[in-house]
């Protein structure tokens, strides 16, 4: 993100960004991230040529998310995979060497499968030693207390292993073993590095009997190379280098990541360090104490916001491969190449302007550019979370640009007027492309009727979010229309209908769901539709208890369906994994409350809305961009943004189990007297089914009326505070609404 003096102004970004946005892929020599000490004065050079390109390539046959134990360097240079599997209740290991034709050759690990080992106790982890040792560090339950510890074992042949007896292991505090290592390795010289599962590293001797040194480790990564080893830590954002035979701090690199997680470092046979992370991969020569940039992580799978590296290592001709996992439990295993003869800077640059930053848009431009390699795609978010920036500065600018003929070639409306742009011809009528891909059932066609316009379609969302609301039977009969609900509000014996209101947030989410009733197709408000909400949300606010001001803005709670007894709970719902609170009440409190669900009013609530710049200089390209935003690659990662457009990849949604996505839960107890098991997960296919139904059902979307939306939310204050009538504050908002719907 570019700042200028706390304020960014677009046309300024712009220009900028085509200058200085750095380089796709650099040449080996890289590009300067940082250095430990004084400007060292070296002259840095963009390369004309050669870049690092990425490829896939094929896993074993029979891989899949969970049977993953480890990808690192291996022997003679070859990069190594393990992998596990169940069969009838013992876990078999079996290890992979990548040969330089990138097939795989296939290791017996008779020294682990003896064990007999079943996975249920807890993890796995295998390495490979710069003794030219396999180490394994693995969960035995021990029988005499139920509880389970820790064993290390280690093999020079891959047959036959022997156990290391580590009194570490041994030790034991008052609910049991004192620690549970994650990792073991070993130096050249035979030490023992290993990570105690309680933020240390400790070193011990090749015995496993002496301990030499304890070090940092906050669950950061470490590796070893030769007879030192390097630790990422967070804490004081360093890598730090420590001696292999007494443990001792020998120097500290500054790391400058956005994000420590799943970064990883390895140590070539030249000393060289290098290090992956979601900015890409950056190396530290031997000798340097200047980190740079080779791999940029925004244009390639490391920058992906589903991808994340769960394993690194370095080929034999200074190529990288970094195994990944994502949040959808998939897999992948990615190549990096250099390649001297393309041009080290894309032919194209597609620019995106967007006010809010969006996970699915960001996937999208990741899928794509890897995709189009010869295509650069800028996607740079203008408002970032507490910098105090004012929307309505770069809107100006932006319509500036737009009105001449100029701007960027896709805008993602979210913030910004879709209806203005379209009746001032700015963006591009995209109808026969979105139909194309309902045909193939690629977007859903109601959702592609709600995003038309005087029958054309301009604009599409890439995730929608639902305003619902959860809770017992008889009350969501009435929940659905406002008159019905305020009716039940109202007369209901005890007032707990929604218990605790945030009045804001409450007002938004039921004013997303049916201000478009006082909308006509024609522009002009219907006063009488906006008298009856008004009223209406009057009714239901006065009949509930007002927040005051200590709860974290949202509409109403969700834990009150249990612990208070209240009646209903609304909410946005974006995504399955969202819904689970309010699917884990009908999932698991059923009984006696006979809970269930529904949407307000038809309507969804569109998120990353894409428009093409009608004067756009990449108009093929950018309608090509949307097409990735919205195929089933990209639409079937759950960003937490909103449930997927693509009809291929909802039904996709439906039919898989996700366990990864178990999140915390525990007991409730119940205003019944009942004791409920509340949990946040994935929800059953039973429900998510029927969240397909709702999301192919809904009609309406909220997206075109955010600024009426805003200007209910300031202007009728009064009226639910009592100071103005009904009639008075009728008459101020036509007038505001009025006049924003003329300019």
């Amino acid at each position: 993100m570019i700042k200028f003096g706390g304020r960014r102004l677009l046309l300024q970004a712009v220009s900028l960004l085509l200058i200085s946005a750095g380089l796709y892929g650099c040449g080996r020599d890289g590009k300067v991230v940082s250095g430990s000490g004084e400007d060292t004065g070296r002259e840095q050079k963009k390369q004309a040529m050669g870049r690092y390109v990425e490829s896939e390539i094929p896993l074993p046959e029979g891989i899949t998310f969970d049977s993953v134990v480890s990808f690192q360097d291996g022997p003679d240079g070859k990069p190594l995979l393990f992998t596990k599997r169940d069969i009838n209740g013992v876990t078999m290991f079996a290890g992979y060497l990548l040969s330089e034709d990138m097939t795989w050759e296939e290791k017996e690990c008779g020294w682990l499968n003896r064990l007999g080992l079943s996975y249920e106790y807890g993890r796995v982890d295998i390495s490979y030693g710069e003794d030219k040792r396999l180490y394994a560090v693995y969960s035995d339950e021990d029988d005499e207390e139920v509880t389970v510890r820790h064993r290390v074992i280690v093999t020079e042949d891959w047959e036959n292993g022997r156990e290391i007896q580590m009194p570490l292991l041994e030790e034991k505090n008052e609910i049991g073993y004192a620690y549970y290592p994650d990792k073991i390795t070993a130096l050249e010289n035979g030490n023992l590095l290993l990570d105690s599962g309680q933020g240390r590293l400790f070193l011990y001797d090749a015995s496993g009997q002496h301990k030499i040194a304890e070090t940092i480790g906050d669950g950061s990564h470490f590796t070893v190379g030769r007879n030192q080893f390097y630790v990422i830590d967070e804490a004081s954002r360093s890598l730090i280098l420590y001696d292999g035979d007494k443990g001792t701090e020998k120097a500290k690199y500054p790391l400058e990541l956005n994000s420590f997680y799943e970064a990883k470092v390895i140590v070539g046979e030249n000393g060289d360090v290098s290090m992956v992370s979601n900015e890409g991969i950056q190396i530290l020569k031997n000798g340097s104490d200047i980190w740079e940039q080779i791999v940029e992580g925004d244009r390639n799978t490391m920058g992906s916001p589903q991808f994340y590296p769960t394993g690194f290592a370095r080929g034999q001709e200074e190529d990288y491969y970094v195994y990944y996992d994502s949040m959808d439990e998939t897999s992948k295993l990615v190549r990096y190449v250099y390649q001297p003869d393309i041009p080290s800077e894309p032919e194209t640059v597609l620019t995106i302007f967007g006010l809010y930053d969006n996970q699915t848009i960001r996937q999208a431009v990741n899928v794509y550019q890897i995709e189009n390699p010869n295509v650069r795609v800028e996607f740079e978010p203008m408002m970032e979370e507490g910098d105090g920036a004012v929307p309505d500065d770069y809107i100006k600018t932006l319509n500036t640009e737009l009105l001449a003929g100029k701007g960027p070639d896709i805008l993602i409306l979210d913030g910004l007027s879709e209806t203005s742009y379209i009746e001032k011809g700015v963006l591009e009528d995209i109808t026969d492309v979105v139909e194309s891909l309902v045909s193939s059932g690629d977007f859903l066609a109601n959702i592609a009727d709600g995003s038309r316009m005087d029958g054309r379609i301009y604009t599409v969302p890439v995730k929608i979010g639902l305003p619902m609301t959860f809770g017992r039977k008889e009350a969501i009969r009435e929940a659905g229309q406002l008159d019905t609900l305020a009716n039940l509000v109202q007369t209901h014996e005890n007032g707990q209908i929604f218990g605790t209101v945030d009045r804001n947030a409450f007002l938004s989410l039921y004013a997303d769901a049916f201000l478009s009733d006082a909308v006509g197709e024609d522009g002009v408000i219907q006063e009488q539709e906006l008298k009856r909400f008004l009223f209406c949300m009057k009714e239901i606010l006065d009949g509930s208890h007002i927040s005051d001001g200590t709860r974290d803005n949202r509409p109403t709670s969700i834990w009150g369906l249990l612990e208070k007894g209240t009646f209903l709970h609304s909410e946005e719902t974006a995504g399955f994994f969202e819904s689970s609170q309010g699917t884990s009440i009908m999932e698991q409190a059923m009984g006696e409350l006979e809970a269930d669900m529904t949407v307000l009013n038809k309507t969804y609530l569109p998120h990353g809305t894409i428009g093409i710049n009608n004067s756009g200089e990449n108009k093929e390209k950018a309608i090509e961009f949307l097409c990735t935003a919205l195929s089933e690659k990209v639409q079937r990662s759950d960003f937490y943004d909103g449930f997927s457009v693509n009809g291929n990849a909802l039904e996709f949604l439906c039919g898989i189990e996700r366990n990864s996505a178990d999140s915390y839960g525990g007991p409730i107890d119940g205003i019944d007297g009942r004791t409920y098991e509340f949990k946040t997960s994935w929800p059953g296919e039973p429900l998510r089914r029927r969240l397909a139904e709702f999301l192919r059902s809904v009609e309406h979307s909220a997206g075109r009326n955010g600024k009426l939306k805003e200007i209910l939310l300031t202007y009728s204050g009064s009226y639910f505070d009592g100071a103005a009538t009904l009639d008075q504050a009728v008459k101020e908002l036509m007038g505001k609404m009025t006049l924003y719907l003329q300019e």
